[in-house]
């Protein structure tokens, strides 16, 4: 056994959940049968969902078949673990392949619009622009999704702080693409300092996405007073919790296909918003809900606390 492996073999008993994931992810990529043993043995003994599932992909690239993990693991791999590890391979698979198609398309891109503008007179009144315009979105959609799926950077943070930071993008995202402030005011009420632990730029992503999503549903109604979104967030003894509720237009249909690509009912929009927020939610190990209410929706992610 190499001086490496047996470093990582080491970190995967450690009592600090950082060193634990990275060697976790590491033998997702390098396990070995020799290895197998002891990484059956660190899952059954693991609590924390994000190492657990960085775990349960090393094993299944050794027995991609149902692994004997012992009683502990017997009842809730049946359900799980056949779900949730094409799951997480599916993710590895998806952040490789918008990696490729942005490195492949995006120099295109800006060949095809340099040329436009020399060879298209007033280019920016032009269909052409309108076109590469949207072209442009759906690769900046891409992107966000590729970040989206990646794993997780794990630390402790000020949640408050990355709410505050995504109420004032969303504001500053509606000047400049409708160019006027916001049809509505977002109200925040939650924990001051709330001290999280997680990866902050996977849930900004989905804080961000679900803000916006409330606003817009909010200025859609039809009556001069819009009402206040509010956006709140705090702990429970097991989880950190974010919630964001409008008193909009409302949902309709089923809200789990809600969260399937390309699934709008906006015009121009690309249906990528919440299969963003869910993929992010996902990789950090996290639930995600969109629950239509009387008058709007209720948007709750939620993420396990470091045990």
């Amino acid at each position: 056994m190499t001086e490496s492996r047996a470093r990582y073999l080491e970190m995967l008993r450690s009592s600090i959940p950082s060193e634990r994931l990275e060697s976790a992810r590491y033998f997702s990529e390098n396990a070995t049968q020799s290895e197998l043993a002891q990484l059956k043995l660190a899952l059954s003994q693991e609590k924390v969902t994000w190492i657990e599932n960085a775990i349960k992909r090393a094993i299944f690239r050794i027995e991609p078949e149902l692994p004997d993990l012992g009683a502990r693991q017997a009842d809730n791999l049946t359900g799980e673990t056949t779900e949730s590890l094409p799951e997480e391979l599916f993710a590895e698979a998806l952040e490789a392949t918008t990696k490729q198609v942005l490195h492949e398309i995006e120099p295109l891109i800006g060949a095809l619009r340099l040329t436009a503008e020399t060879e298209i007179d007033n280019f920016e009144l032009s269909e052409t622009f309108q076109k590469l315009e949207r072209i442009g979105l759906f690769m900046t959609a891409l992107s966000r999704l590729r970040e989206a799926a990646s794993s997780p950077e794990l630390k402790e943070f000020h949640l408050d702080g990355v709410i505050s930071d995504c109420i004032l993008a969303v504001r500053e995202d509606f000047i400049v693409t409708a160019g006027d402030v916001l049809p509505c005011k977002i109200s925040d009420a939650g924990k001051r300092p709330c001290i999280a632990y997680g990866d902050p730029g996977l849930l900004s992503l989905a804080i961000r996405n679900g803000i916006k999503n409330a606003v817009e549903a909010t200025a859609s109604l039809d009556v001069e007073k819009k009402p206040d979104v509010l956006v709140s967030w705090g702990e429970t003894e097991k989880s950190y919790w974010v919630s964001i509720v409008d008193h909009g237009v409302g949902f309709s249909g089923n809200t789990l296909r809600a969260f399937e690509m390309g699934k709008t009912s906006k015009v121009d929009h690309l249906g990528m918003g919440l299969t963003i927020s869910k993929r992010a939610i996902d990789s950090l190990g996290g639930t995600i809900t969109l629950t239509p209410r009387e008058r709007g929706v209720r948007f709750e992610i939620s993420w396990v606390k470091r045990l």
